[in-house]
């Protein structure tokens, strides 16, 4: 499991007003009304001490034994451990810097069940520890790991960790030791979610509640951080007297049973439904991957020795000494971050398509989320035709760093991701996959390479892609420009998909009607009368009318007088046509096209 835990230094509250405690004695909670003893803090606590655990950077012999592993397999199931997260600031257990390292010792199930004491104690630092446990961020290995899943190159995920990065990431893993996210009653089984849990500690613990909330979680260098230091169960160091005494937890609403969160502590067990699921899926597999996992609890332990004596092929990927490193023949001493940072260009070539951007794989970045596997060979066959140089550089130790498309122009690499969507299958997933990969390493988001990559599709009539395009982007809260709704309304009615661009507009603009270009109110109006919506058109008409928005041209003032003829509402015709008379009446000037001007001069000339 991966849990978390902070010694945190608090504020004294004396005279209404919060002083700063002296950074190196006192580590104490006070709040206000309450008087607490402060005791000397361990200096461990407030060391800068690195969360994960010390590696060399993987040898080119690794890269590729990794690369090899993933090749061979058909139905890969991959096991991670606490080793993931602790690149993204959540501690492991049992490495040089793990919480074990400084004393800690977590809590087991049997505590927490029969001590009142014990819960108290902890979701007293559960509650402080919580603000900052769910602010960590999916690592580049978890994100690479998503993209591999949705592409299927991975056919099932297993995970010990309760942090629920993985499914931040994209994945959809089985959480073999449950979540934290998740609170849950012992007695009747009735389960609430852990931030609604959470809001019922502040509302019953007011006070402490607003001494947790003045501390400065993100900035060391704070006068209100004093060097606090996660570990990996949510929990901090608190004074006893504090929580033993003032500290209130809620019980069950439907039972007043006790609440426990939803995660299998020390000296309790798998629900057997779960454990059963889980040594079925790694005896079907035909390779079992371990990554940052110790495997010293017996539930991740037996998982890959039934794999291994099932025939599955089995590796492990860890920092420092594991339970099965006799069982399983490959085993390689690495960060996750950067062997798959490294590996990304030949197991999964469209998430390493984004490093055309001339990224380096030695960097740790975040690998896209994947596409469908249908993507994975159009893109690989491109990719491989891309030059690489995959020599050892003797300035980093013999370790590969290899960069991809340094040298490639913004026009290739547009042609490139145009090529790549034009070649995939209609799915939606592919196609969010492909622009994912794609803009993974962007320092800033690409939005004017991706309109090229529109006017590209929209030159080969690709309306559906530009559809599928344009929705990523807004998805991404990008592009909400009228430039670029006028651009989806007009691929939705090219692509035979004119009610949806009737929603679209309902939702996303005809709630703004008063500022809407003329432009983009026209282009709608065309949309309406090509797909006979006439009702839809003199209703957006006469809201115009509303805002004293007059036509700007007689074509939108005929269109709306003709749907009004069809639909046999002639008066409101004759309104429209005597209101806006001056506009019929108006003789527009005809814009010559300076090439046909050249071109008649010539032939007068020659006359």
């Amino acid at each position: 499991m991966a849990f978390s835990s902070l010694y945190l230094c608090f504020h004294k509250y004396k005279g209404g007003a919060w002083k700063s405690c002296d950074r190196q004695t006192s580590c104490r909670i006070s709040t206000p009304g309450v008087t607490i003893g402060e005791t000397q803090a361990p200096p461990r606590y407030l060391k800068d001490k690195k969360v994960v655990p010390e590696a060399d950077p993987p040898s080119i012999e690794d890269v590729n034994r990794l690369y090899q592993f993933f090749d061979q397999s058909n139905k890969l199931v991959v096991l991670t451990g606490a080793g993931i997260s602790t690149e993204c600031g959540i501690p492991d257990y049992r490495s040089p810097n793990g919480a074990y390292s400084s004393g800690f010792k977590p809590i087991t199930h049997q505590e927490f069940v029969r001590s009142s004491r014990a819960r108290r104690r902890y979701w007293a630092r559960s509650y402080a520890g919580w603000r900052q446990f769910t602010a960590a961020q999916p690592s580049a290995a978890h994100v690479a790991l998503a993209s591999l899943e949705k592409a299927g190159r991975i056919h099932f995920m297993i995970t010990q960790n309760v942090d629920r990065l993985h499914h931040r990431a994209g994945s959809n893993p089985l959480e073999l030791h449950g979540t934290v996210y998740s609170v849950i009653c012992l007695d009747c089984g009735f389960s609430v979610s852990r931030n609604l849990f959470q809001d019922e500690l502040k509302a019953l613990n007011p006070k402490w509640a607003a001494a947790i909330e003045s501390l400065d979680y993100g900035s060391p260098g704070s006068d209100k951080s004093f060097g606090m230091k996660q570990r990996p169960d949510g929990d901090i160091e608190i004074d006893e007297k504090f929580w033993e005494e003032d500290f209130h937890i809620p019980t069950c609403q439907k039972c007043n049973g006790i609440l426990k969160p939803d995660v299998v502590f020390f000296g309790d067990n798998l629900p057997k439904e779960r454990a059963d699921k889980a040594i079925a899926i790694a005896r079907q597999s035909d390779a079992f991957l371990v990554l940052g996992s110790s495997l010293m609890t017996m539930s991740a332990y037996r998982l890959v020795r039934a794999a291994h004596e099932a025939g599955a092929a089995t590796a492990i990927v860890n920092i420092g000494t594991t339970r099965a490193d006799d069982l399983v023949p490959l085993k390689l001493n690495a960060r996750l971050g950067e062997i798959f940072g490294r590996s990304m260009q030949r197991i999964f070539p469209p998430a390493a398509s984004a490093l055309m951007r001339g990224y380096s794989f030695a960097a740790n970045e975040v690998i896209s989320r994947g596409q469908g596997r249908e993507a994975h060979h159009i893109v690989k066959d491109q990719f491989n035709n891309q030059p690489k140089d995959l020599s050892p550089n003797p300035n980093t130790g013999g370790t590969l760093n290899h960069q991809i498309g340094q040298n490639v122009s913004r026009k290739d690499k547009i042609k490139f991701l145009v090529t790549t969507l034009i070649d995939l299958k209609d799915s939606k997933e592919a196609v969010y996959g492909a622009l994912d990969a794609w803009v993974a390493w962007e320092t800033s988001f690409p939005i004017g390479a991706l309109k090229n990559v529109i006017l590209a599709l929209e030159k080969q009539h690709q309306w559906h892609r530009v559809v599928q395009v344009i929705k990523w982007m807004l998805s991404k809260g990008q592009g909400n420009t009228m430039g670029t709704y006028m651009q989806l309304i007009r691929a939705l009615d090219m692509d035979h998909r004119a009610e949806e661009a009737h929603q679209f507009w309902v939702k996303k603009v005809s709630t703004d009607l008063h500022s809407v270009s003329w432009q983009l109110c026209r282009q709608m109006i065309s949309v309406y009368y090509r797909n006979n919506m006439l009702k839809d058109l003199v209703k957006l008409f006469k809201e115009l009318e509303a805002f004293d928005r007059k036509p700007p041209d007689k074509a939108i003032v005929q269109r709306v007088a003709d749907a009004y003829e069809m639909l046999g509402l002639l008066e409101e015709k004759e309104r429209v046509l005597e209101k806006y008379k001056d506009i019929m009446n108006k003789t527009e000037k005809v814009h010559k096209n300076p090439k046909q001007e050249a071109s008649m001069k010539r032939k007068n000339k020659s006359g």
